[in-house]
C-alpha cells in the first residue's frame, strides 16, 4: 500500500510539473501584453543597474548635434547645403573614418542661388546669382571620394515608382541568402524615399532611418536588415 501511495505521489508531482511547464510554454507562445510589459520593465531596470558608461566613453562614435547654440551661431534650420558640405570637409579633415548624415535630403536646396533668383524675380539680382554654384552640386562634390552615408526612408503601402526591371541603386548592398531564405523574418517595405540622385550618386552608401518602438512605444532596438519588395538589402 505504501509503495502504491509513493507511486501515486510521484505521478501527481510529475503531472503537476508537466502541466506547469506546458502552461509556461503556452504563456510564452501567447506573449500577452502584461508579460511584454514585465519583460521590458526588467530590461530597462537592468540597463539602470548596469550602465555601459565605460563603453560609451571608449566608443569611437561622435554625434554632431544641431542644438540651440548651433542655430544661434549659424541661423535657422534648414541650413544651406553649402554649410553641410563645409561640415563634411571639416570632419573628414579631422580624421573621421565614416560620416553619417541622418537627414533625408530628398528635395533640392531651396536656398540655392537659382531658387532665390526665381523667388525674387529681380533682373539685376538674378543675373548675379546665375553664375553662383548650385548648393546641391557643392555638397555632392564634398561627398565624392569620402566615406559618407546619407539617409533614406522606407515606405509601406506606397507603390515603388521605379520602372519595371530597374535595378536597385548602387548604394544598397544585396544580401544573397544561402540554403535558407530569411526574407520572411525581415520587416517588409514597398518603396523608399531617397536623397536627390546627384547626392545619392556621390555618397558611399544609403542608410535607412526607419525604426519601430516596442509595445510601450519606446525604441530599444533597431533592425540590421530590412526588405524592400523582393530585395533584401543591408543599409550601409
Amino acid at each position: 500500500m505504501r509503495l502504491y501511495r509513493d507511486a501515486l505521489t510521484r505521478l501527481r508531482v510529475t503531472s503537476l510539473v508537466l502541466l506547469l511547464t506546458l502552461g509556461i510554454f503556452l504563456l510564452w507562445l501567447a506573449d500577452p501584453l502584461p508579460l511584454q510589459s514585465l519583460r521590458l520593465a526588467q530590461f530597462d531596470q537592468f540597463q539602470r543597474w548596469h550602465r555601459r558608461v565605460e563603453a560609451q566613453a571608449l566608443s569611437p562614435v561622435r554625434v554632431i548635434d544641431i542644438d540651440e547654440a548651433s542655430l544661434k551661431a549659424y541661423g535657422q534650420w534648414p541650413w544651406p547645403r553649402t554649410r553641410l558640405a563645409e561640415l563634411v570637409q571639416r570632419l573628414h579633415g579631422a580624421g573621421a573614418a565614416v560620416i553619417v548624415i541622418d537627414m533625408l535630403l530628398a528635395e533640392p536646396d531651396r536656398t540655392t542661388p537659382r531658387a532665390m533668383a526665381r523667388l525674387w524675380q529681380n533682373p539685376a539680382i538674378s543675373a548675379a546669382l546665375q553664375g553662383l554654384p548650385d548648393h546641391d552640386k557643392v555638397l555632392a562634390q564634398a561627398l565624392a571620394g569620402r566615406q559618407v552615408v546619407l539617409g533614406s526612408s522606407l515606405l509601406q503601402g506606397v507603390p515603388d515608382a521605379r520602372p519595371a526591371g530597374a535595378t536597385q541603386p548602387l548604394p544598397y548592398r544585396i544580401i544573397r541568402s544561402g540554403a535558407g531564405d530569411p526574407a520572411h523574418w525581415l520587416h517588409a517595405f514597398d518603396s523608399a524615399t531617397e536623397p536627390l540622385p546627384v547626392l545619392a550618386a556621390a555618397a558611399s552608401g544609403l542608410g535607412v532611418m526607419n525604426f519601430t518602438g516596442d509595445s510601450d512605444s519606446v525604441v530599444r532596438r533597431l533592425p540590421l536588415f530590412l526588405r524592400r519588395g523582393d530585395q533584401r538589402s543591408c543599409p550601409r
